[in-house]
């Protein structure tokens, strides 16, 4: 038998500019909250930080959180507002895919916060709210690898310091895109292949393969440009992208615990969430 009330949600005319909470009908409104928990945060605390996977859907319910880039020189860039009724951490929780920005508290705001296990609850239960979150996230991907696409042009150079490598492995992988990127950041100069979307090649002056990422994922400053080229026929770099990636940044969270392990200082909690 149809679903005609899903049938309506499908058909149902979409602003991508209106809040989430404003897209949901209103009878949704009392299951969303029974499913959330509110939580306070302070000016500057990270609600959920780059490099991880979402355990949790987050909803803007006062005051404003920013979506922020890579940082440089002890400051974030591209800094986006997410103002009142606005969401994120859908992205991460519907894919297993790690984030690739920072979201911070612009002042003191409060959050709905549903657990992973309530937010899969829920989208079964009314899988309307699933069209909308797809279609604000299809949205977001659009514009994101439009301006990447921009950038993605041979002799188009772009800054690391706005577009990380983990947002350009992203934009190949979500494309298919086949060809190679050279980076260049602080004198060390890296070749990173791709075919079809697929992370495949890596190489600087002392080292390949995956030494190389380990270095690049974390360079913050310089310059990267595109190159168009057939199939890459030399391969050093086995696995899905994305485990590879992750792999990557969690080699650098070891290291750098293991650096941080005799020091005294107290430990920042506000990526507790």
């Amino acid at each position: 038998m149809k679903d005609r009330k899903l049938d309506r949600w499908i058909n149902a005319p979409f602003d991508a500019k209106r809040p989430f909470l404003e897209q949901l009908p209103s009878g949704m409104h009392e299951a969303l909250m029974a499913a959330c928990e509110v939580r306070e945060f302070d000016d500057g605390q990270i609600i959920l930080r780059r490099g991880v996977i979402a355990e949790n859907f987050f909803i803007v319910q006062s005051g404003t959180a920013v979506e922020c880039g890579n940082k440089h020189n002890g400051r974030y860039l591209e800094e986006t507002p997410v103002p009142k009724g606005h969401c994120f951490g859908e992205r991460s929780l519907l894919s297993g895919i790690a984030t690739t920005r920072t979201y911070i508290a612009k002042g003191f705001c409060t959050m709905l916060v549903m657990p992973k296990e309530k937010f899969f609850t829920l989208l079964f239960e009314a899988p309307g709210m699933l069209v909308v979150l797809y279609r604000m996230q299809a949205d977001r991907i659009a514009n994101r690898d439009k301006a990447m696409d921009e950038l993605l042009r041979p002799g188009v150079q772009g800054d690391l310091n706005v577009q990380s490598f983990m947002d350009i492995a992203q934009t190949f992988l979500n494309a298919s895109k086949t060809g190679l990127v050279t980076l260049d950041s602080l004198g060390k100069k890296a070749i990173v292949g791709f075919n079809n979307g697929q992370l495949c090649y890596a190489k600087m002056r002392d080292c390949e393969g995956l030494d190389v990422i380990d270095q690049i994922i974390g360079w913050e400053e310089g310059k990267f440009s595109y190159e168009n080229t057939e199939a890459i026929g030399e391969i050093n770099i086995q696995g899905d992208t994305m485990g590879v990636l992750l792999d990557a940044l969690r080699r650098i969270d070891e290291a750098a615990a293991g650096g941080n392990a005799g020091a005294s200082a107290e430990p920042d909690m506000s990526d507790s969430f």
